[in-house]
């Protein structure tokens, strides 16, 4: 046998089990940067056609038929137009802290005035009628509502509870809400079993109504931190294959030391 095998035997034997594990971890590793990737082209074209829709002229809302074919993706923050008359008596609030507000003076820890929407054929929406603080929670938000109303808002997607996110409980007279989820909220209504009611809500936009409830504080903001986690991924590929590399020279240069 040649000494130059008599060198490589051993070293292939030492590099089998380091180079299967630094293979597989280095799938995962360029796996992950990739799925990074993907999500970070997602996220810049979501958030393009959000830019879009908010620039848009208002459009008609879905008719009911389409209601649950809609894809949150494809809606959210739709700039529409909705006609109807108010249910007063079935209104929820959310909890709301505004700390910069947009559509008016008011600010602080507060409600969100979330209040049905009866349309012409029958079927509701939930609408965010606006901010209210809680110096004036108890304040008649109600007079010179009751009319046909057509109004201007975007749509929205049912809320999830996030990690930091309490529970739905009662608090405001058995209305109080932290997650706003249409469903759930018709649930605690006395609305008709058989009203067909809108998956999503819509944030009216200001100008929509009298200063309270305060409207146009709808928060648009998306996170965009893919590329950061794509240079990581990828920069802890490469390094992963420095430090083999390394090791592999080492071995080798082991082997070649005489005994």
């Amino acid at each position: 046998m040649s000494s130059e095998a008599t060198v490589l035997a051993p070293l292939w034997r030492s590099l089998l089990w380091p180079g299967i594990v630094s293979a597989i971890a280095l799938i995962v590793l360029l796996s992950l940067g990739t799925w990074q990737v993907q999500r970070m082209h997602w996220k810049e074209d979501l958030i393009s056609s959000v830019t879009a829709r908010l620039a848009s002229e208002p459009a008609v809302l879905p008719p009911p038929a389409e209601w649950s074919a809609l894809d949150p993706d494809s809606y959210q923050y739709r700039r529409i137009a909705v006609t109807g008359r108010y249910l007063h008596a079935h209104e929820q609030r959310a909890y709301m802290v505004v700390s910069s507000p947009k559509g008016g003076p008011l600010g602080g820890q507060g409600h969100w005035v979330m209040t049905p929407l009866e349309l012409a054929d029958g079927a509701v929406v939930w609408i965010n009628r606006g901010f209210v603080p809680l110096h004036l929670a108890d304040q008649d938000i109600t007079t010179g509502q009751t009319e046909i109303v057509t109004l201007k808002g975007l749509m929205r997607p049912p809320e999830k509870a996030g990690f930091a996110t309490p529970g739905n409980e009662s608090g405001f007279d058995g209305k109080l809400w932290f997650v706003r989820d249409p469903a759930a909220m018709t649930l605690q209504t006395s609305l008709e079993s058989g009203a067909v009611v809108a998956p999503f809500f819509v944030d009216l936009e200001a100008g929509n109504g009298p200063a309270l409830p305060q409207a146009g504080e709808t928060t648009i903001a998306f996170s965009n931190r893919h590329l950061g986690y794509v240079l990581t991924w990828y920069g802890i590929a490469l390094t992963l294959i420095g430090v083999f590399v390394a090791f592999a020279a080492r071995e080798y240069r082991k082997g070649q030391t005489p005994n």
